[in-house]
């Protein structure tokens, strides 16, 4: 197991004994249809509890918003660690194919009242916080890889991203700056012969939409994230993660069609 997969089965194993606080209707949601993969099956249930435990929660905290302006200790101590558990499992699983998506409204209302809950003697609400309208049928948690951030590379792909690899890891399973450091040095690979890079028709493999100039544009591009120098790391950080998503799918189609194209008969 990875490290991100270690997080999803001990966060697992703490809380599936707390199956019986999870409304229905959250877990047919998230664990209606189960899933191949074990790690996403076992993230689908953490899903479904904690939107469980979350709606009830801040149902009660909404209720004291318009009463008494003060929500209990134990109701406050109950809300304080789903919160903070949404949070570490976001933090943690980031860079991976296990990363998750907060619906906004929950994500920005969460990182509003948790720096005011208390839980020793309970939360004294402040006038300024409003009540939040809670979502019961549609998912507030989502796996970007289910939102197909990530072009799905194929098996023959998956063979020399592996190999190039510094420690032959799936593609999935790399973070994104890996991604690309790996991308970068698969061309390298596929185009380069001893010395000297093989020439072939850039027009009709890719259909006029890449030229010779684009892939070497793409290698000069990501070629920061291929050595781990001090300068390359900075170079790194002038690309945002959107920028980064982009150029990891622009380089994967690129490798699949090499390989497609020349490399399989």
């Amino acid at each position: 197991m990875n490290k991100q997969e270690l997080v999803i089965s001990e966060k697992y194993e703490l809380y599936k004994g707390y199956a019986q606080k999870i409304e229905k209707t959250f877990y047919e949601l998230y664990c209606g249809k189960k899933d191949k993969n074990p790690f996403v099956s076992k993230l689908n249930y953490l899903f479904s509890y904690i939107h469980s435990n979350l709606n009830s929660n801040l149902g009660e905290f909404n209720y004291r918003i318009t009463a008494s302006k003060h929500f209990r200790a134990d109701d406050s101590r109950d809300l304080l660690e789903v919160i903070s558990l949404v949070f570490d499992l976001q933090n943690n699983l980031s860079n991976s194919m296990y990363y998750f998506e907060i619906n906004k409204k929950y994500y920005l209302y969460l990182k509003k009242i948790k720096p005011i809950l208390r839980s020793t003697f309970g939360t004294e609400i402040p006038n300024n916080i409003e009540t939040i309208q809670l979502e019961r049928y549609d998912r507030i948690f989502t796996l970007t890889v289910n939102k197909a951030n990530y072009i799905k590379s194929s098996s023959e792909s998956d063979s020399v991203l592996a190999l190039v690899s510094t420690r032959n890891a799936r593609f999935d399973e790399m973070t994104i700056d890996e991604k690309l450091g790996t991308l970068n040095e698969a061309l390298e690979y596929l185009l380069k012969d001893k010395n000297n890079y093989i020439s072939f028709d850039y027009k009709e493999v890719f259909n006029e939409f890449v030229t010779e100039d684009d892939v070497i544009k793409f290698r000069k591009m990501t070629h920061c994230f291929r050595h781990g120098s001090k300068e390359n790391i900075e170079l790194r950080t002038k690309y945002s993660e959107d920028q980064k998503l982009f150029l990891a799918n622009y380089g994967l189609s690129i490798c699949m069609t090499l390989i497609n194209c020349l490399f399989i008969k």
